[in-house]
């Protein structure tokens, strides 16, 4: 006999319980890894603070001569404090001095020179023109006489008592003499003329002489004025290097300043430490030993190269620490002073010890930071 296989389509409900029934046998294991991700997450992002020691550090300058010359007075003294535009160090330059001295001789010189040139040339042309007068005058009064001569000379011949030979001569005269008067007017306009071009010229050397030896002059007199050193914003002197009367060349420094602005905050951390810093971290900073509330910063620089500092904490053995420096921007005015320890909190983003034990195994395994 034969047996009939009927075929039936199972229902949602009906395919999902099946799947149901099958699955739930594996969900103790599914729940015990997902509770151990969670616990592994949860140590991965405890936060602890980590208090590394730091430093307070202003903006400072030192203040250098652009020119060499001997301190004439030294206007401030160390730890003085100073004002915006207040004169610090005044200094002569006996060298710079010469230049200006001869400087204004050679314009003196030059001036004298131009005058002096002026002056021979006008009176040399004044003589011509009063020679060229002198000839005018006579050239009439000469012209007078041969032309009275003329009417002698013509009765003369009508007597027969001259031959027209001297007529002639007479009459040459005349006329040499006539263009000699008429052409008076046209040469002394001529001198004159000449006169007036070398006065132009004579003021164009004059003017162009000037400007040239006063420029120079200028020049020398500004930097006479740089040797006086002022001080471009408030702030105080941290360093005196020289004293009044000596000798200081071009770019040696006088005075170390220090600006009285928002201080930076210089921190350092040690390869023991926790913490992974990165630029834009939020800090908090305090003086050392002090109960005053703690004042808001910022990591704004992490310095690339690894240094190291003198741990002191042990008078009996003192070591040095390797790590790496950073520097805090506060974001509040403070009356801190320049090398104050303090203490700065890192708390963003920094590590358990649990953390770091996690972060070791995975290193050891190949897989790298948790965090990366």
């Amino acid at each position: 006999m034969s047996e009939e296989v009927s075929i039936h389509r199972l229902s949602k409900r009906h395919r999902f319980r099946i799947w149901f029934v099958r699955t739930v046998r594996h969900w103790p294991f599914v729940v015990w890894v997902a509770l151990g991700a969670l616990a592994l997450w949860s140590i991965s992002h405890t936060e602890v603070e980590e208090t590394v020691p730091g430093l307070v550090e202003y903006s400072k300058r030192t203040l250098v001569p652009k020119e060499s010359g001997y301190i004439e007075t030294l206007e401030v003294e160390l730890g003085e404090p100073f004002q915006a535009g207040q004169l610090l160090v005044s200094m002569r330059s006996a060298a710079l001095n010469s230049e200006i001295a001869e400087a204004e001789s050679d314009i003196v010189d030059a001036e004298s020179k131009l005058s002096l040139e002026a002056f021979l040339r006008s009176s040399e042309l004044r003589h011509s023109e009063e020679k060229l007068v002198l000839e005018g005058k006579e050239a009439e009064s000469e012209l007078e006489v041969l032309l009275a001569e003329r009417e002698r000379l013509q009765g003369l011949k009508s007597s027969g008592l001259i031959d027209t030979g001297m007529i002639v001569s007479n009459e040459r005269k005349i006329a040499s003499l006539r263009f000699l008067v008429s052409t008076l007017d046209e040469r002394l306009s001529a001198l004159k003329a000449e006169q007036a071009d070398f006065n132009a010229l004579i003021e164009e050397a004059r003017s162009r002489q000037k400007i040239s030896k006063e420029t120079l002059l200028n020049t020398l007199k500004e930097r006479r004025e740089s040797l006086d050193l002022t001080a471009e914003s408030e702030g105080s002197v941290a360093t005196v290097y020289r004293k009044k009367g000596d000798f200081v060349r071009a770019g040696e420094p006088i005075l170390d300043l220090v600006e009285k602005e928002r201080p930076q905050v210089v921190g350092f951390v040690g390869h023991d430490g926790t913490q992974n810093l990165f630029e834009g971290e939020r800090v908090e900073v305090n003086l050392t030993g002090t109960q005053l509330a703690p004042i808001a910063g910022k990591v704004v620089r992490v310095l690339p190269k690894i240094g190291s500092v003198e741990d002191k904490s042990n008078p009996i053995m003192a070591r040095s620490v390797r790590g790496i420096l950073f520097v805090v921007d506060l974001e509040e005015d403070v009356p801190w002073l320049d090398g104050q320890q303090v203490e700065i909190a890192l708390e963003a983003g920094a590590n358990s010890p649990l953390q770091t034990w996690w972060d070791q195994i995975l290193s050891v395994i190949g897989l790298g930071s948790s965090q990366s």
